[in-house]
């Protein structure tokens, strides 16, 4: 069985022609290049993965994308891109139309977080594009702490349009009765077929060590709600160590959903470590 991980960060050191956004910092003390990607899928058994450009590359399309690209230029079989895009400049319109067209391009990725993220959502600078990236047929990960029912609001809207609802959409506070609370504002996503959930960023709200035993039934109401077509398992490995340090290995971070839910049938498996989002970014394994 393919196993992807939906979403890993990828960064390379700061350099004068693709210089890091000084707004952010980066999630480790060293970049997380392509050199440690694939170790530590080659290290974990890991057949596939989604690069995301984190914050820290910016958000001109071009350079915040350019190294996410090379790499999955350099193992196309292996690495895909959903990438950085700002809706503002007067070409994004332009960008948009070709944007799959990029080697590796899969989708886009949208951190409306709030500052000092840029305010794309509340300055309406995102209304031109819900439309016209559904016409165009290009999936979107999406992240927005705390607020599942604004991507209810735009899949409701925008019934073509590719959603993945990013790190379940967790808030900013932790716990696990947080998490608990948060599932009943996740429901609102369950009538948009065109939405699914990425389960990632989980063991941050857990207070005890692996396998984060008081979430497992907080992940089971989210596998009832949604079903395994529409969950996707991701590490986003980068944040994890930020905020947990090696508190959590990645072999805890896969493993764990598997742990919370021991009755997975080799079906719901497969979609939840590859199938989901496979689909979701129309990219098949070719094994």
């Amino acid at each position: 069985m393919t196993v992807t991980d939906a979403q890993l960060h990828i960064w390379e050191p700061d350099r004068p022609d693709r210089p890091w956004d000084r707004g952010h910092a980066p999630q480790l003390p060293e970049p997380f290049t392509l050199e440690r990607v694939i170790d530590v899928l080659d290290t974990n058994g890991i057949d596939r993965a989604v690069l995301v450009p984190p914050l820290v590359s910016g958000f001109n399309s071009d350079a915040a994308n350019a190294y996410a690209l090379e790499a999955a230029a350099t193992y196309p079989d292996r690495l895909a891109v959903v990438g950085r895009f700002d809706p503002r400049p007067p070409e994004a319109r332009a960008r948009l139309i070709s944007w799959l067209d990029q080697l590796g391009m899969r989708g886009v990725r949208l951190s409306l977080e709030g500052p000092p993220a840029p305010q794309l959502f509340e300055d309406g600078d995102l209304d031109w594009f819900w439309p016209e990236a559904e016409r165009l047929g290009v999936p979107l990960y999406i992240v927005r702490p705390g607020r599942p029912g604004d991507l209810a609001d735009i899949a409701a809207r925008h019934p073509a349009l590719r959603i993945s609802c990013d790190h379940l959409a967790l808030p900013r506070e932790r716990g696990p009765e947080v998490l608990a609370a948060h599932v009943d504002a996740l429901a609102a996503l369950v009538p948009h077929r065109n939405v699914i959930v990425k389960i990632s960023s989980l063991p941050t709200m857990s207070r005890e060590g692996f396998p984060f035993a008081e979430l497992h039934d907080s992940i089971r109401r989210i596998f009832d709600l949604f079903g395994a077509a529409r969950l996707a398992w991701a590490t986003d490995i980068t944040a994890l160590r930020g905020r947990l340090g090696d508190s959590v290995s990645y072999a805890q971070a896969r493993d764990f959903v598997e742990i919370a839910l021991p009755n997975l049938s080799a079906a719901d498996r497969a979609d939840v470590f590859d199938g989901s989002i496979a689909r979701f970014l129309q990219w098949q394994s070719s094994s």
